[in-house]
């Protein structure tokens, strides 16, 4: 079990192409924000998997410059681009993570056993 809060300050910078009513556009949104979360988890093991509940809580998001600009490179005098704030309040998301030891049984599993190995793997499973 994992229980953490913390007070942070980020910046993004989303920049990328797109094409659009056969128009090549390219699109930018840098941010910069505060926030304060909380991320937790719980890990429950057995033998044949380890499941880890996790559990993020944003109670108060605050993007305090959200610039958003987009240019045709087809037509470089098309351009639009707009700025803005925002403030999210209580986001809450859970999320179940698996690690599982998959293993190939019956005639399948014999038939891809290489002499005598092990048939069975560790696989990890994130949302």
């Amino acid at each position: 079990m994992d229980l953490n809060a913390d007070l942070s300050a980020g910046y993004a910078a989303v920049f990328f192409w797109l094409l659009a009513n056969k128009e090549n556009l390219v699109a930018i949104n840098p941010t910069a924000f505060l926030e304060i979360a909380s991320h937790n988890y719980l890990t429950v093991r057995t033998p044949l998997i380890h499941a880890t509940l996790v559990l993020n809580i944003t109670p108060w998001k605050f993007t305090l410059a959200d610039y958003q600009a987009t240019w045709s490179l087809d037509n470089k005098s098309r351009y639009c681009h707009s700025a803005g704030y925002d403030q999210n309040v209580m986001d809450v998301t859970l999320n179940v993570e698996t690690y599982v030891n998959e293993c190939y049984v019956g005639l399948i599993g014999k038939l891809q056993e290489e002499d005598g190995a092990d048939s069975c793997q560790w696989m990890r499973y994130n949302p």
